[in-house]
């Protein structure tokens, strides 16, 4: 049985993030480990026991509908420092977290380093919009700059759409309309056909020389209920769909996104 970590802050953000959390444990038969990770609620008996009392009714309200799969865990650290420890002893399979979006990922959330649980994290990361109501997975766009680490993300990925009875569309986007990239498209997704057999799959490209304006675009006048994206190394050549690009789009996207890592090790959905 998988587990999913859900850390929370008790906020509006957070809220959106358990909504989605109990729906895919429940569709997927997974437990719930819940995190409040802030060396600030350690500080005095009070603050621990507000800590406590709210894990504590925050766990007895998703048990109702999760009975004995959920479970909590209250820490001294940074939330990044808090999963990363989490992650080593393997106590979960992949992350569902809120965020308030454009302005950025909540810093409270995540401690001192905004970025930090995105950049550092191997397992997969759903990040969840706080503005975002919780209605089925119907359609998954999954961005791809033709690197081998995607195979991998894909595989995950079917296996979870094939959970939601979800399409899922490859998307290219190129600043460059030549044989070589049509050639590299047939390729790649003769390749990807041969990893995974799934019926409602397609793939696309999109020629420009703004991508992260075509992504957007197209997650939001095409009906995309979730982004999918492989985050990469600091050193990776690719032109497009960096790291930094990769953090502008999970804070931009209005809708669901899911993070894989190009360094981790086979994702479990």
């Amino acid at each position: 049985m998988k587990t999913i970590l859900l850390p929370t802050d008790f906020s509006i953000a957070a809220q959106a993030a358990e909504v989605y959390a109990l729906q895919l444990a429940k569709k997927d038969n997974s437990n719930i480990l819940l995190l409040h990770a802030s060396p600030k609620s350690m500080i005095g008996h009070k603050n621990i026991d507000e800590a406590k009392a709210k894990l504590s009714e925050l766990s007895d309200r998703l048990s109702t509908e999760l009975p004995n799969r959920v479970s909590t865990h209250l820490s001294s650290l940074p939330t990044d420092q808090a999963i990363a420890s989490l992650e080593k002893d393997k106590k979960f399979d992949w992350v569902v977290i809120g965020t308030h979006g454009v302005g950025g990922i909540k810093k409270r959330l995540f401690g001192s380093n905004t970025t930090a649980v995105l950049e550092h994290i191997k397992s997969p990361i759903m990040v969840i919009p706080a503005s975002w109501n919780y209605k089925p997975i119907n359609k998954i766009l999954y961005a791809t700059n033709f690197d081998y680490s995607d195979f991998k993300s894909l595989k995950a990925l079917i296996i979870f759409a094939e959970k939601n009875k979800a399409q899922v569309e490859v998307i290219h986007v190129s600043d460059k309309d030549t044989e070589e990239e049509a050639s590299f498209m047939k390729w790649y997704e003769d390749r990807a056909r041969q990893e995974v057999n799934y019926v409602d799959l397609s793939f696309d490209r999109m020629e420009g020389h703004q991508p992260y304006e075509l992504l957007l675009s197209k997650v939001i006048n095409e009906g995309v209920d979730m982004l999918c994206l492989t985050k990469r190394s600091r050193n990776s050549i690719s032109k497009w769909l960096d790291r930094g690009m990769t953090m502008r789009l999970v804070q931009a996207a209005k809708v669901p996104v899911l993070v894989f890592s190009s360094h981790g090790l086979q994702p479990k959905l």
